[in-house]
C-alpha cells in the first residue's frame, strides 16, 4: 500500500489528486480526502533491489502541486526445490523432475536448475510452470547400488536459490522365466489359464502378463506372487483340435520380458458322454467355423460380441433370436453394391448393404456357435423394386430361419419388406 499525506502548513488539504510512480513510472493515482491518499499496488515480479517512489499532489485552484519521495525495498521471496528418489535399471533412461515453489507454495518460473550425480552435472533445464526435468541414461558401467542426485535452482531476480537432494537407486536387469501348463477342454466352457513368472527361484510381484490364442489377446494380468491368471471362455465356435497359447511377461523394474508357450487341446462331448475330437463335427460343421475376410468370426471385437449378446440365454433359439434383435436394433440399412465393410466394419459403422448386413449377421451367430449361411436371389420388395438381394440363414432346431436385417420391420425368421423371390443360391462364404 503506497500512502502520501498532503498538507498546507499544519492544515491536512481536504481534496484534490495524489499520482504515485516508482523509479519514475506512473502506477496510478488516489484521490485526497482530508489530508490522505492511498493506493493499493501488487508488485509485478521485481527483482530485489532499492526502488524510489514519487508521489505528486497536482495542483488546485486553492493549493499548489507538491512532490515527495520515498523508497521501496525489495527483498528476494524464498523457494524450494523437490526431487524424488529414483530407481532404474543399467543402461535404462530415467527422467528426473525438479519442483521448484515459492514461500507461498505457487510454482515458480524462470531460472534454471543445474542436475548432479555424486557431485558430477549430467544436465541443466530451465523452469517452466515449476517444473525441471532432464532425461538420464544410467551408464552400464556404474558399479553402485546407489547414487546421490542434487537438483540446485539458480534463483531469479526476486526468487532466492535452493537446493534439494535425492536418491537414485541402480539395478542390475535380471532375466524372467514364464512358464504355462497345456490345457485340454471343449468348446463352450470357461477354462483358467494361469502363468508362473520367476526370476531364478524368486517369485515376481509386479508387472502385467498378456495371454495370446493362435496370436489374438484374450486377456492380461498382474503378476501376484509368482502368479498371474485370467478365466477364458473357449467360444463355441472352435472347431480345430489343438490351439497356441502364448503368455508374454512385459518386465517390471530390474525384471525383464519373457515369452512362453503352451496347448490349449479341444474335445467335444458325445451323446454318449465319452470326449471325441471335434475334428468329427456333423455336416454342419462349415456353417460354423468358416471364417473370411467378410465374416471375420474370430475377430475379438466378433467373438466379445457374440458372447455378450447370448450371455444368460440358455437355448440355441433363444440365442439365435437375441443376435437377430440386437444387431437389427443397433445398424441401419446403407445402399450400395456388394461387399464393402464386411462383417467387422459393418459393426463399427453400424451400418451396411445386403451383403454386408448378411456378413455381420453369419459372423456373430459363427462367433456364438451356431450355423449360418448366405442366401441369394432376386426378390420382390413391397416398394415395388425387382433386384438381386443378400440376407442370412441360420440353422436352429432342425430347420433354416431367414434372417434380413435390412429392415427394422423385418424379425427372425419373418421377412416383411420383401414378399417373395426366384430361385435361392446359397453359400457358405458370400462371393462378392
Amino acid at each position: 500500500m503506497l500512502k502520501a499525506t498532503v498538507a498546507s502548513g499544519s492544515v491536512y488539504v481536504p481534496n484534490g489528486l495524489v499520482a504515485f510512480k516508482i523509479n519514475g513510472k506512473t502506477i496510478g493515482q488516489a484521490n485526497v480526502t482530508n489530508g490522505k491518499a492511498s493506493l493499493r499496488y501488487t508488485i509485478p515480479g521485481y527483482s530485489a533491489g532499492t526502488y524510489t517512489t514519487t508521489a505528486v499532489f497536482g495542483a488546485t485552484s486553492r493549493y499548489s502541486s507538491s512532490t515527495a519521495n520515498g523508497t521501496l525495498k525489495i527483498t528476494k521471496t524464498s523457494s524450494t526445490t523437490t526431487v524424488k528418489d529414483l530407481t532404474g535399471i543399467e543402461g535404462s533412461s530415467v527422467r528426473i523432475l525438479a519442483v521448484v515453489k515459492d514461500s507461498k507454495g505457487a510454482y515458480a518460473h524462470g531460472g534454471n536448475v543445474v542436475f548432479k550425480l555424486n557431485g558430477l552435472s549430467i544436465g541443466t533445464s530451465k523452469v517452466v510452470n515449476g517444473g525441471a526435468a532432464i532425461n538420464y541414461t544410467i551408464p552400464t558401467s556404474f558399479t553402485k547400488s546407489s547414487y546421490a542426485i542434487t537438483a540446485t535452482y539458480s534463483g531469479t531476480g526476486a526468487l532466492a536459490s535452493s537446493k534439494a537432494s535425492s536418491t537414485l537407486t541402480v539395478l542390475t536387469p535380471q532375466k524372467t522365466t514364464t512358464s504355462v501348463s497345456d490345457i485340454t477342454s471343449s468348446a463352450g466352457k470357461t477354462i483358467t489359464v494361469k502363468a508362473t513368472v520367476k526370476s531364478g527361484s524368486t517369485a515376481i510381484s509386479g508387472g502385467t502378463v498378456v495371454f495370446k490364442l493362435n496370436g489374438l489377446t484374450i486377456g492380461k494380468a498382474t503378476v501376484k506372487s509368482g502368479s498371474a491368471s485370467i478365466s477364458y471362455a473357449i467360444p463355441k465356435s472352435l472347431s480345430k483340435s489343438s490351439y497356441d497359447i502364448t503368455a508374454t511377461y512385459g518386465g517390471y523394474v530390474q525384471y525383464l520380458t519373457s515369452t512362453t508357450s503352451a496347448k490349449l487341446k479341444l474335445e467335444t462331448q458325445t451323446a454318449g458322454g465319452k470326449n471325441t475330437s471335434l475334428t468329427q463335427n456333423s455336416a454342419l460343421k462349415t456353417y460354423i467355423t468358416t471364417s473370411a475376410s467378410n465374416c471375420q468370426v474370430y475377430n475379438s471385437v466378433i467373438q466379445n460380441l457374440a458372447k455378450t449378446i447370448t450371455s444368460g440365454k440358455t437355448t440355441t433359439l433363444a440365442q439365435a433370436k437375441a443376435i437377430f434383435s440386437y444387431l437389427n436394433d443397433k445398424t441401419s440399412y446403407d445402399y450400395y453394391a456388394n461387399t464393402r465393410y464386411g462383417a467387422l466394419g459393418t459393426w463399427n459403422r453400424k451400418a451396411g448393404n445386403c451383403c454386408d448386413m448378411a456378413n455381420l449377421m453369419v459372423a456373430v451367430c459363427r462367433a456364438a456357435g451356431i450355423p449360418a449361411r448366405y442366401a441369394h436371389a432376386t426378390c420382390y420388395f413391397r416398394s415395388g423394386l425387382v433386384t438381386g438381394h443378400v440376407w442370412a440363414q441360420v440353422y436352429v432346431n432342425g430347420a433354416w430361419h431367414n434372417c434380413d436385417l435390412t429392415s427394422n420391420y423385418n424379425s427372425f425368421g419373418n421377412i416383411v419388406n420383401w414378399n417373395r423371390c426366384g430361385s435361392i443360391r446359397y453359400y457358405t462364404t458370400l462371393p462378392f
